[in-house]
């Protein structure tokens, strides 16, 4: 999907669940990508003391 955002193309594939994920946002340190319609991961690199990886998961109820 990396391949995907950097060619400026939609970076969505089809899941081993037969449902669609799409990176959404992909920076130096962070990327977001939508699991599924109920599950976004962000991931995000922080560095305070030593290099930090923060990952956030927000689950979308509808």
């Amino acid at each position: 999907m990396i391949d995907f955002m950097e060619a400026k193309m939609k970076a969505e594939v089809t899941n081993m669940l037969g449902g669609t994920t799409e990176m959404t946002a992909l920076t130096e340190d962070s990327l977001s990508v939508n699991m599924n319609e109920h599950l976004r991961v962000d991931v995000r690199l922080a560095m305070r003391d030593s290099l930090v990886i923060e990952v956030m998961k927000t689950y979308i109820i509808s």
